[in-house]
């Protein structure tokens, strides 16, 4: 069962007054024990906010005691509760070298809304913003650079991802009247020889969104892998098990390689001597078993 609707940002407490008939429609459709279906909730819908130059002398040392502590001084002052606080730099030692600290809160839209843009804590006004969560991978669909938001970015006009110029990706269309991809109707990248691909990064001709543009910074995932220690040395330990008279070739046509000496871990246990039997001289001597005699071969294989 789905609720629809035509305005996409609805926030989900307008649907509250549904919560209740859709639990009891779903308890009477699926008869089961214990039905899963308790009650709806809203999903959580938080806001982060950052509050500016916090004396240290007023907080607390030790982060799980920072939440009360602002929780009644946001209270005092403004008369709603937040959910969550932290430091936004978590270092406790390096914190301890200056004299006041950003701190982390998240509330509800609505109580969020009356904390900004300053609340008065601490017998002094805080300056207070929104936090948005960005790395360095985080491109902005505005400007298409890399480290920021559309909602953090420096630049005052749209860039185009398609021809770097100055309008958006819908507004793009191609100068040829009679462009056989139909970009003239549409925006569609590098749809005719009119209309080149320019990323805004890097100059080449693709997208801001190429993921083989060059100032696209570089993740984990495109270093090369490199074995570890403990890799090397089991190879280099199967290696050597295969005999010294073995050869490896590393490529067609490359030089042999004849396997080095085994590299134990550092922590490795001594490798296990096999007992060895030392065979006298009257030990080779035929030994009768009735009417036979073995010989020295076959008392070999009878001692092993």
């Amino acid at each position: 069962m789905s609720l629809l609707g035509t305005d996409l940002h609805t926030p989900a407490s307008a649907y509250t007054p549904y919560f209740a008939p859709l639990t009891s429609r779903l308890n009477k459709a699926f008869p089961i024990g214990n039905s899963p279906w308790d009650i709806f909730k809203p999903a959580p819908n938080e806001t982060q906010l950052l509050i500016h130059l916090v004396p240290l002398a007023f907080l607390p040392s030790y982060d799980d005691q920072l939440f009360p502590s602002l929780h009644e001084s946001i209270r005092n002052a403004r008369g709603v509760s937040i959910l969550s606080a932290s430091y936004l730099n978590p270092d406790t030692e390096s914190r301890e070298q200056k004299n006041a600290t950003s701190v982390v809160v998240t509330g509800a839209p609505p109580d969020a809304d009356a904390i900004l843009p300053s609340i008065n804590l601490f017998s002094r006004n805080r300056r207070v913003e929104q936090m948005f969560s960005s790395s360095k991978n985080s491109q902005c669909k505005k400007c298409w650079k890399f480290g920021h938001i559309p909602t953090r970015c420096p630049s005052s006009l749209p860039v185009c991802p398609f021809c770097s110029l100055a309008h958006t990706k819908a507004e793009h269309r191609c100068p040829n009247p009679s462009c056989p991809k139909g970009g003239n109707l549409r925006p569609v990248l590098a749809c005719c020889p009119s209309s080149v691909a320019c990323c805004p990064n890097c100059q080449e001709e693709h997208s801001a969104r190429s993921r083989d543009c060059p100032s696209r910074p570089k993740t984990t995932a495109d270093t090369p892998k490199v074995l570890s220690r403990q890799a090397q040395d089991s190879m280099d330990l199967a290696a050597d098990q295969a005999g010294p008279s073995t050869i490896l070739l590393s490529a067609p046509g490359a030089p042999p390689h004849t396997p080095s000496a085994p590299v134990l871990p550092r922590d490795a246990p001594p490798p296990r001597q096999r007992a060895q039997r030392t065979i006298t001289v009257t030990d080779l001597a035929p030994r009768e078993s009735g009417d036979e005699s073995l010989d020295f071969d076959s008392y070999v294989r009878s001692a092993q």
